[in-house]
């Protein structure tokens, strides 16, 4: 008497194809996780930027944003040495960033020259840009 069931073959046969299944959500995943770094690590900066701004005219002090090697730092200049670093943080290691200069927000909150901050990917990039009056802008 036969009970009924599955046999190997079918087993073989669906796990097969639920690992193929999986292995396509894999590969789609990497480039949703990709893509999410690089918004949110935009985000970051201009969060930095607009947070840098508004404690310059807060304290009537001038503020500034720093770039480095995979970096970046917001500073109170009129704050003693190592006390006056309001944030910091990293870009993330696949990630380049380019940078036209240091962002130095005056107690207005205005900048001397407009900055841009260019985050690149791969072939996506993003741009943080900081006009003249001090405003932030995402694209």
């Amino acid at each position: 008497m036969a009970c009924g069931g599955f046999t190997i073959a079918d087993l073989l046969s669906t796990l097969s194809a639920l690992g193929v299944v999986v292995s396509m959500g894999a590969v789609g995943f990497d480039a949703v996780a990709s893509r999410f770094t690089l918004d949110n690590t935009t985000r970051t900066i201009a969060m930095t930027l607009d947070r840098a701004r508004v404690t310059a005219i807060a304290r009537g002090h001038v503020v500034n944003v720093t770039f480095g090697a995979q970096k970046f730092t917001a500073t109170d200049m009129a704050v003693a040495s190592g006390a006056g670093i309001l944030a910091a943080g990293t870009v993330p290691g696949p990630l380049t960033v380019d940078v036209s200069g240091t962002a130095s927000f005056s107690p207005l909150g205005t900048v001397a020259a407009p900055v841009t901050v260019t985050l690149h990917r791969n072939a996506e990039t993003r741009v943080v840009r900081v006009s003249i009056t001090g405003q932030v802008d995402v694209q």
